[in-house]
């Protein structure tokens, strides 16, 4: 069975989308059989993979809308696009609207997308959720649906507040939908080790995951335009730059990641 990652923080800007996209990229390039999810209305990692949102006929949201309506879940094959090895299933703005009903379902209305997810886990070996910079609904559809999440933090706005509240909620969906649940791990993006802030960022983190016993990726994320301008022409950083110090940190994120397997 695969197994499933959320990548979330409730903060925007921090690199989630990014992370998902060449995190999925590197692990199907080492022989991994990879499926990504869009669960952000705003379709950031869709329009990643080269996609214009607003134009899909089949989405994420769609498949909440049949389940929220009480119908049988159709062939979700229909709904799950390709760039290259990564297979994804897309979203768009009718997530919101799957997301405001919801609200309607009066019955384990947390379990939707692991209903969704459930028939595909023995076809994939990751599912990476891509989540909303929100603690909503839709977060807590796939904090239920997963079996760890990672979280992304920006070394120059460590807010340490929002990362409790995280870990609150954590807790929480461990009490109530999800026990096996956990924190794999804390991963520190657009960190530049001259930076004194940066630093101080480091060694706070450090201290809130050593209480909480939640490990920090030695693979550091750094700054770069050369992220920048592979985001914007649809692009891994792998892709636009093989041999860049960005592209082997995220190689060497990956490599952590499935060594914990």
């Amino acid at each position: 069975m695969g197994k499933v990652y959320a990548i979330i923080n409730q903060k925007g800007g921090v690199g989630k989308t990014t992370t998902v996209f060449n995190m999925a990229a590197e692990m199907a390039e080492q022989g991994k059989k990879v499926l990504t999810i869009d669960m952000d209305p705003q379709g950031s990692l869709t329009t990643s993979m080269g996609q214009v949102p607003s134009e899909l006929e089949y989405t994420i949201g769609d498949l909440f809308m049949e389940l929220i309506d009480r119908k049988p879940l159709p062939d979700i094959k229909d709904y799950i696009l390709s760039r290259g090895k990564v297979e994804y299933i897309p979203a768009n703005l009718a997530l919101s609207v799957a997301d405001a009903s919801i609200q309607r379902v009066i019955v384990a209305r947390e379990y939707l997308l692991k209903k969704i997810i459930a028939p595909l886990r023995s076809l994939y070996d990751y599912i990476i959720i891509d989540c909303p910079p929100t603690l909503g609904s839709l977060v807590v559809n796939a904090l239920t649906a997963s079996d760890a999440l990672i979280v992304p933090i920006k070394a120059n706005d460590m807010d340490t507040k929002g990362f409790d509240s995280l870990i609150d909620t954590v807790e929480m969906i461990k009490i109530e939908t999800n026990p096996s649940l956990k924190i794999e791990g804390v991963l520190l993006t657009m960190f530049d080790e001259r930076l004194l802030e940066a630093r101080d960022v480091l060694k706070t983190l450090e201290g809130s995951c050593e209480y909480f016993s939640i490990p920090i990726y030695r693979a550091k994320i750094g700054t770069s335009t050369k992220a920048a301008r592979a985001f914007r022409q649809r692009k891994t950083i792998a892709e636009f730059d093989i041999n860049s110090k960005i592209s082997l940190s995220y190689k060497e994120f990956v490599r952590e990641v499935l060594a914990d397997e």
